[in-house]
């Protein structure tokens, strides 16, 4: 889909796992040393899932893409 997001951020990585925002963002700077990017850079929602073992178009159903409503 062309409208879904890229990126991945704290406040999200809790929602998903259901953990406080504190959570999330250790996640996020564990993810940012896994992956050896600088702090700067960001975490797609691709790699969040494989640090997760998520599978991804599970995440994005669920959590990101917008209901398709029928007209």
């Amino acid at each position: 889909m062309k409208d879904d997001p890229l990126c991945i951020y704290a406040k999200e990585v809790a929602r998903i796992i259901r953990r406080s925002e504190r959570t999330g963002d250790r996640w996020m700077v564990d993810m940012l040393c896994f992956y050896g990017k600088k702090p700067h850079q960001l975490i797609t929602i691709r790699e969040f899932c494989e640090y997760a073992g998520l599978e991804y178009e599970e995440v994005m159903d669920r959590y990101f893409r917008k209901e398709k409503r029928f007209v």
